[in-house]
């Protein structure tokens, strides 16, 4: 009967198990802990006392619940809508009507400014939102904002998010969406344009049927 040869554990899978254990640490730190903490908080008053939902019951019946969550639905519908269609569009363009030279240039210059800090990101909004010293000052003033205060208003607080998280995070988008449209094979393409695809094409429409 033949022993059953077990490998053995080698420093080089040890390795693995020590580079994760930085994130590891760092994920529970300031990931899991603050979390348990927040619902821990959520759950008592300010004396320590457990009172159940009775937090959550006030935050729904506060007279700024409605309009807070108004606020986020429509950043939400805005953020979405404009990233798939800019972000579609702008890659389809790229792939396809830019030469390989000029889209890798215009590719690099959209995913900068999801590479800066996010300070830096902060910095660049406030210069950019001030009526004072913002290069874009006129189109503000056209839109009845001349002051600070004004461009910060509740009611212009969903616009200014969204652009703001369109303006970060939309070149990573891009990028990805440019190599998702690489990786179609010249086949399917091919076999598309034979059965009447192009860009004046309705969908699902087919010569084939």
């Amino acid at each position: 009967m033949r022993r059953r040869i077990t490998p053995r554990r080698t420093g080089r899978g040890r390795a693995g198990y020590f580079f994760v254990a930085g994130y590891a640490l760092l994920l529970l730190a300031f990931g899991v802990f603050p979390t348990g903490y927040a619902f821990y908080l959520s759950l008592t008053n300010d004396r320590g006392q457990f009172t159940g939902l009775n937090q959550f019951v006030k935050v729904v019946q506060d007279y700024r619940f409605v309009p807070a969550f108004t606020h986020m639905l429509i950043y939400l519908v805005m953020w979405l809508v404009t990233l798939v269609v800019v972000v579609v569009l702008t890659a389809v363009v790229l792939r396809g009507r830019v030469r390989p030279g000029t889209s890798a240039l215009f590719r690099f210059l959209y995913y900068i400014p999801g590479a800066l800090a996010g300070v830096a990101s902060v910095l660049v909004w406030l210069f950019m939102l001030d009526p004072d010293v913002s290069p874009v000052s006129w189109l503000l003033n056209a839109m009845g904002m001349k002051t600070f205060a004004a461009v910060l208003a509740p009611g212009n607080l969903p616009l200014i998010l969204m652009l703001i998280a369109f303006w970060t995070g939309a070149g990573g988008w891009m990028v990805v969406m440019y190599g998702a449209l690489n990786n179609i094979p010249d086949e399917v393409l091919e076999a598309a344009r034979m059965d009447g695809a192009g860009p004046g094409a309705p969908p699902g429409t087919s010569r084939s049927r």
